[in-house]
C-alpha cells in the first residue's frame, strides 16, 4: 500500500482518513485527474493539463479536426491499468467471508478437545464410527451411519492441516462421501476450530470455514455448512449437557 501511496504522491493526509486499501489509491487518483482536468477549463484547480495541438504530420495522438486534446498522465495510465487487473481480485476477497459458529459447552478444555481428537469422543457426539490420528497430515475419517464404515465411499475423510493441543485444530475434507453435492467447491475450504477455556468448567468453541467464493456451487454449499456446522454445535453442547465426561 505504501508502495502505491509513493508511486500516486499519495500523502498519508490526503484526507481526513487516510488511505485504506486499494480501491481508495484508484480513486483518489482518478479524482485528483478529473479534477485538475476541469482546472484547466477555469472549473476547477488551476494545475496545467498536458495539451498536443495538431501538428503537420499528425501522429497517434494528434486530433483529426484540429481541436486540442488531453494526454493522460502517466500516473493516470498506470492506475487505471491496475484497477482493471487488481479490482477483480479485490472483489474476490471481499466475497470470501468465513464461515464462523461458536458457542459455550459445559465441560472443561481438557474433555472437549478430546471429544473432537479422539475416536471415543468424536463417536460420544458427532457421528457413529470415526479414525483420527492428531499430527500434520492426519486423517480424520468420519462415518454418520451406524450400517457403514470410517473407509466406505460414504465416509468422509478430512487431513490436519496443523493444531496445536488444547487450543487449535485446522482440518480440509480431502475426501468425500458418494453423491456428496459440491464436489468442486469443497477443494477450496478448510476449517479451523478454536478452543478456550471459559473459567474452570467450560469451553468456549469457536469454528471458522474459510475458502468459499461468489459461484452458485460455492454459495450452495456455504448454506449447506450454516446448517450443519449449526447442529454440530448443538450436539456437542447437548452431549456435555447429559455426560460429566467424553466417553
Amino acid at each position: 500500500m505504501k508502495y502505491l501511496q509513493n508511486l500516486f504522491g499519495i500523502s498519508d493526509t490526503f484526507t481526513p482518513r487516510g488511505v485504506r486499501n486499494v480501491k481508495e489509491i484508484f480513486g483518489f487518483v482518478l479524482l485528483e485527474h478529473f479534477s485538475t482536468s476541469w482546472g484547466a477549463t477555469g472549473r476547477g484547480t488551476s494545475r496545467p493539463v498536458r495539451v498536443i495541438h495538431r501538428k503537420k504530420h499528425r501522429s497517434a495522438s494528434t486530433p483529426i479536426f484540429g481541436t486540442p486534446t488531453l494526454q493522460p498522465p502517466i500516473k493516470l495510465k498506470i492506475a487505471l491499468l491496475m484497477l482493471v487487473v487488481l479490482l477483480p481480485s479485490v472483489s474476490r476477497a471481499a466475497d470470501d467471508k468465513p464461515l464462523v459458529h461458536e458457542g459455550i459447552v459445559n465441560a472443561p478444555l481438557e474433555q472437549v478437545w478430546a471429544a473432537y481428537t479422539t475416536q471415543a469422543g468424536l463417536e460420544s457426539w458427532m457421528v457413529a464410527h470415526a479414525q483420527i490420528e492428531i499430527k500434520i497430515g492426519g486423517l480424520m475419517k468420519t462415518q454418520y451411519d451406524p450400517k457403514g464404515t470410517a473407509d466406505d465411499a460414504t465416509a468422509i475423510e478430512n487431513t490436519i492441516l496443523s493444531y496445536e493441543p488444547k487450543r487449535m485444530l485446522s482440518l480440509k475434507v480431502t475426501k468425500v462421501p458418494v453423491g456428496f453435492p459440491f464436489p468442486n467447491a469443497i477443494k477450496n475450504m478448510w476449517t479451523v476450530v478454536y478452543f478456550e477455556a471459559h473459567g474452570d468448567k467450560a469451553t468456549r468453541v469457536r469454528e471458522v470455514c474459510m475458502g468459499f467464493s461468489e459461484d452458485d456451487e460455492s454459495k450452495k454449499m456455504r448454506e449447506f455448512f450454516d446448517h450443519g456446522n449449526t447442529i454440530t454445535m448443538e450436539h456437542l453442547q447437548k452431549r456435555f449437557e447429559v455426560k460429566a465426561e467424553a466417553k
